[in-house]
């Protein structure tokens, strides 16, 4: 039935290289979920023996240290050979993400379309790689609109009664790389500064009417059309054309 549609649209298949980078990734991902999941209860332990600790891995790694030197404390010898093989599990996940993240840094340098993505301001190592595996050469959509909808960066619409209501963005299309595109984009609005480039002073605008987080989704947007742009042509990515504008695609 499929095939008798004229307008059905079909996922793009993945050559075995997209296939060898979404693989890394995702392995990457369940490593970095574990390791949050183990901050978090080891968090939720301490509370419960009355050790509170300061946000982040490196004040719960000092503030766990410090409380099994303490002999004081209310910590039996059974929680303390717990809370040490918890500490001991947290550094084998940091080794193993670290390894994957030089893993993912050598792919993005060692693939030509990687390379040419990496050029485009807040792509870094994770997020070229991760777009290229997820857009291939570009040929399955016909303009960069499309690929920054099946990415699930373009605004959702509710239509009632003859009345369309678009909104934010929706939770559909893959979340890591989203999360990753709008984190790179809020470093580029955050280096913004006085620049008089196009670009640059259209961050600026759209910042002072919107708000950064906005922003940042927005920039997202553009940067995903440009990545496709850049993969559908084959072209390295020039930020200026002899107009002065930014390379954006639509």
């Amino acid at each position: 039935e499929a095939g008798l549609r004229p307008d059905m649209r079909f996922v793009p298949l993945k050559s075995v290289e997209q296939q060898d980078i979404q693989s890394l990734h995702r392995i990457r991902e369940r490593y970095i979920h574990q390791r949050t999941q183990l901050i978090n209860q080891v968090h939720g332990l301490l509370q419960e023996y009355g050790v509170i600790s300061g946000r982040g891995q490196k004040a719960l790694k000092q503030r766990v240290w410090r409380a099994l030197e303490d002999a004081d404390n209310e910590l039996s010898m059974l929680m303390r050979d717990l809370l040490a093989e918890q500490m001991t599990e947290l550094d084998r996940l940091n080794e193993r993400i670290q390894s994957l993240d030089k893993r993912v840094e050598q792919m993005s340098h060692a693939v030509g379309p990687c390379r040419q993505l990496l050029a485009i301001e807040g792509v870094g190592p994770v997020v070229a790689t991760q777009l290229y595996s997820a857009l291939g050469n570009g040929d399955a959509f016909k303009k960069g609109r499309q690929a920054s909808a099946y990415l699930g960066l373009t605004p959702t619409q509710h239509s009632s009664g003859g009345i369309a209501k678009i909104k934010g963005i929706g939770r559909t299309g893959q979340v890591s790389l989203k999360a990753a595109l709008i984190r790179g984009a809020h470093s580029v609005i955050n280096t913004v500064g006085d620049k008089q480039d196009a670009k640059s002073r259209w961050l600026r605008s759209l910042v002072a009417r919107v708000g950064k987080n906005k922003a940042a989704v927005a920039l997202a947007n553009k940067t995903v059309r440009t990545a496709w742009a850049v993969l559908h042509s084959g072209q390295s990515y020039c930020r200026e054309f002899n107009d002065g504008s930014a390379l954006m695609v639509s």
